[in-house]
């Protein structure tokens, strides 16, 4: 039986790729695709997702997963791949799920303070700006209140995007001095 068994995993082990370690990073809801390499006809193939997740494709070798969720966690995602003759074997591979944030924390201002450099308010640094009013990194408050936006691509690739209002103050108006 032994050496049935030692046959029969050196014949499956190349063909539907169990001695590789898999690990994929994906970005929060990004979709996801998983196949096993080199199906075989006549082989069935019974996926499961731990924790759960929707996917398309049960019984085919490959399987869609149109998002990996918006939980900054790991899935392992399962293939139990049974041959014509009855043998099974379980394959593997884990989706790391990954994040960024962005944090903008804008201040009130005063119409008259001229530009105002963005950069100081948000991080992580190195995004990018935009909404009325804002040309690169800062910010005209001559045109008054305004929704701004700050979108950054960390170095895990993944991307966030927050929106801040910051308040234009109108400028004192304190008429004339008068001395009698």
């Amino acid at each position: 039986m032994k050496s049935l068994f030692i046959g029969l995993a050196l014949l499956i082990l190349p063909l539907v790729g169990i001695s590789q370690v898999c690990s994929v990073d994906k970005c929060v809801n990004q979709s996801a695709a998983a196949q096993v390499s080199s199906p075989q006809p006549g082989y069935t193939y019974n996926w499961t997702i731990s924790p759960a997740l929707v996917f398309v494709g049960q019984g085919a070798s490959a399987i869609n997963i149109p998002s990996v969720g918006n939980l900054i966690q790991a899935y392992t995602v399962s293939c139990v791949v049974t041959a014509p003759n009855g043998c099974d074997t379980t394959i593997t591979c884990t989706i790391n799920v990954l994040t960024s944030t962005a944090q903008l924390n804008l201040p009130s201002i005063c119409r008259d303070n001229g530009l105002v450099d963005l950069t100081q308010y948000a991080t992580p640094p190195g995004g990018a700006f935009s909404g009325t009013g804002v040309v690169g990194n800062s910010f005209n408050p001559a045109v008054g209140s305004s929704n701004i936006t700050y979108s950054v691509v960390a170095v895990n690739g993944c991307s966030a995007s927050v929106v801040g209002v910051i308040t234009v103050l109108p400028t004192p108006q304190p008429g004339v001095i008068q001395i009698n």
